[in-house]
């Protein structure tokens, strides 16, 4: 092992022993899965990993360490293969962080899976569909709709508004809040209060929209039915004061 000063923070305490050494011997408790790398790399053939994962010993204790790298194999002038470059970075930290967002994205989806209400997950400009719980997808008539933005998604919806709607959040982080709004789907009227939320990254930027709401069509035809009721009891009453008069 010939290394640099990054090197050296992947071999810790490994170093300053490491140099001159073997690298196999150097790494003895990932060997087993470092002897087919340097098997094919000295064979001749470049080896790139984007991520592979060891479980190290390092400080004294064993750690699982992610690593990306490229071995390519060194060449002597009759074209030999007399060594290996090794060009690694250690990627455990990014590994972690992603893992740790994806953890929180599925406990945010099994929180959102268990709303009353209807929620969907858009992302871009495009309104694209990351997300939607069983509500969602049973006012939409069960069509498919992750990784589709919203407008092919939901063509029949064009006319009535809510792309506008969408864009104008999008663009500007407002919110926007309706109730008892009207709503045509494969050819049916719905009726929903809805929310329609920003999205946004750590540095601020929206990447996207929430979307939360109720489908509210039954009591919005009951009090429709209740007022025409009402009407129609008013212009009796008033039907009837008229004859007796």
């Amino acid at each position: 092992l010939i290394y640099n000063e990054a090197y050296a923070d992947i071999l810790r305490d490994k170093h300053p022993l490491a140099l001159g050494r073997d690298l196999l011997e150097v790494w003895s408790e990932i060997r087993e899965g470092l002897e087919p790398i340097v098997a094919r790399t000295l064979h001749g053939e470049p080896v790139q990993m984007d991520d592979i994962a060891f479980v190290m010993n390092r400080h004294g204790r064993d750690e699982v360490a992610h690593f990306s790298f490229f071995y390519a194999p060194l060449r002597g002038a009759a074209g030999e293969v007399t060594g290996i470059f090794c060009a690694c970075s250690e990627t455990t930290q990014q590994v972690q962080a992603q893992a740790r967002q994806e953890a929180e994205r599925l406990q945010m989806r099994r929180m959102l899976a268990q709303m009353p209400g209807f929620v969907a997950m858009l992302s871009g400009p495009e309104h694209r569909f990351d997300y939607a719980n069983a509500a969602y997808l049973e006012l939409v008539g069960g069509r498919e709709l992750l990784g589709k933005p919203v407008r092919e998604a939901l063509p029949e919806v064009e006319g009535q508004g809510y792309f506008e709607l969408l864009d104008g959040v999008y663009a500007t982080g407002e919110p926007f809040m309706a109730r008892n709004s009207p709503v045509t789907l494969g050819g049916d009227q719905r009726f929903v209060d809805f929310l329609y939320h920003a999205i946004r990254a750590e540095d601020g930027t929206i990447t996207g929209i929430f979307v939360g709401g109720y489908d509210v069509t039954e009591r919005v035809r009951s009090e429709e039915s209740l007022a025409r009721s009402e009407a129609m009891a008013n212009a009796n009453a008033a039907l009837l004061e008229q004859i007796i008069e």
